[in-house]
Parts: C-alpha cells; structure tokens; sequence
C-alpha cells in the first residue's frame, strides 16, 4: 500500500551518492561485509537501522518500510512528536503492518534549530535547561497520547546533537536510552545508555566517487568494532537508493556471522548491561559495556 507524498518542513536535497548509479555496489558491499566481520572485534558483530524525520506515511516511507519488512530486518522509526496527528498515525499503522519489528521512538520535538550560530540542534547549549525539559517531555506526552503502547522511550536527537543537560532531563524523565552518532557518544558522555549510529546512508555530502567510498568506510569501520547503526532518511530516497537498500538488506539478512537487532532488544541489553557512553569496554559480542 503506497499513499501519496505529503509535504514535509524537510530539506529534501538528495545526496550525490544517489545522483550516480554505482554499478560495482553490490560486490563492493559483499567484499567490505567480509572484511568488517572477519576484523571485527566481536565475533557477531551487530546492525541495526534507524529512520529519521517520521510523521507522514509517504510513498517514500512506505517503499522503504516494505523492504525491512520483506526481508524481516527490525527498523526503529524516529518520529516527530510535533509533525504527528492521530490521522496520520493511523496511516503509518497501515502501511507498516503487524508484522514488521518496529521500535517506534522520540526524535526531538518540533525539529527546529535553536542555535543562533555554529552546527543545528534543537538541545544545543543556547537554550535553558527547563526549555529543554518541557520540550522532551511534551514530545514524550504526545507520542504516548498517540501512539500508545508502540512508544518506545528512547530519544533520537534531530541532527544527531544534544549537550549533556539534555542527557541529564532525559535520565530524570525516565527515558530507558538514547541515540546520536558514535562522534557525539564518543565527545559528549551521558549517564544514559546510549545506542549510537555511525553509518549514513542517505544525507552525506561531497562528490558521488567520495560519498560512496565514505559509505563502504563507515560500513567496515562499525562491524570492526562489533557494532553498525545504520541512519536512513526516506525523505531522499529516489529509486537508486530504494534499489540499493534492498541489496543492502539482502545481503545483511544473508550472513551468517552478522547479528541484527532491533533498538528495543538492545535497549533491553543496555539496561541489563548498564551500558553507558563512559568508561566504556567491549563484550565478546562487540558491545559496548561499562564497568561498574
């Protein structure tokens, strides 16, 4: 079921690498997935995907949700608390099914800048702490009030950036995790659990050559290190980059030593685990832990 696109307050550039077809990805991404497992630090490295900028059940969307659910691979859907209606929930029910494994979860509030200088973010340090806090929890409200039991605590940063008072309401707000690029985990320690992304599929920027060979980089880079997030966009998806996930997915649900989790199972792990972004060490599965 595909509906039609909906305007979205999204830059909806679409990134070089999908400007050119790349005629050798598939046997590139094959011989990058056995180097990255074969290196890795884990022996079952660990994938999983994570969709920014949801609200509406576009066609985009719905091409892209149809393929993680054909190939049985978990997605965890960032949602925009402010961009969502009852109606439009409902749409998004539709098309995603019940048979899909989806870790619906909060990505930010309204998806505004509020730094008046220097990289986005809608938690940055321009704005107060209880400005923060009322954003999140509003957000939260209405994701709960709409979306019920399918609402996973787990806060996704727009742009991939919040400061460490962000951190902070999130933890007294009970939020279970969060996530931003491995960059941010890595600069900006919480005492959250955190389950990073460091893959970008669709919003990298440069020429076609250098986008692609940075998107077999990232690839190899995370499963040496045992864990992969992949960040997609279905806002810049055209039909090159629909083609291309569907490689994507087909080769990762075909190997046998790469392990695909879900964001609510390793949420689960992390608690269990106390996983946090400091003092941070690696389990023989590859992830990250903190010894307490």
């Amino acid at each position: 079921m595909l509906l039609k696109q909906k305007s979205m307050p999204e830059n909806t550039r679409l990134s070089p690498m999908w400007r050119k077809p790349e005629f050798t990805a598939g046997s590139r991404l094959t011989q990058t997935l056995e180097r990255g497992v074969s290196g890795s630090v884990a022996s079952c490295p660990t994938i999983w995907f994570r969709a920014d900028d949801v609200a509406v059940a576009s066609g985009s969307f719905a091409a892209m949700a149809d393929c993680f659910r054909r190939h049985r691979i978990p997605l965890a859907p960032a949602v925009v608390p402010s961009w969502l209606s009852l109606s439009r929930w409902r749409e998004i029910e539709a098309v995603m099914g019940k048979n899909g494994r989806w870790s619906f979860h909060q990505h930010g509030r309204r998806h505004l800048n509020h730094e008046p200088v220097g990289r986005k973010s809608e938690f940055g340090p321009a704005r107060s702490a209880e400005a923060k806090r009322r954003d999140i929890l509003l957000g939260r409200q209405r994701l709960e009030r709409i979306m019920g039991d399918d609402f996973l605590p787990v806060f996704t940063a727009p742009w991939n950036r919040f400061d460490a008072i962000t951190g902070q309401c999130l933890r007294e707000l009970g939020f279970l995790a969060a996530s931003r690029n491995d960059k941010a985990f890595n600069s900006e320690p919480i005492d959250l659990p955190e389950i990073p992304v460091n893959c970008d599929l669709h919003t990298r920027r440069g020429t076609p050559s250098q986008t692609w060979n940075d998107f077999f980089a990232e690839v190899e880079s995370g499963l040496q290190r045992g864990l992969l997030g992949v960040m997609l966009h279905h806002q810049r998806m055209n039909s090159r980059a629909l083609e291309f996930l569907d490689i994507f997915l087909s080769a990762v649900a075909a190997s046998p030593r790469l392990r695909v989790a879900s964001l609510e199972e390793m949420v689960i792990e992390a608690k269990f685990l106390k996983i946090t972004s400091t003092h941070v060490r690696s389990t023989p599965n590859g992830f990250p832990i903190v010894a307490r």
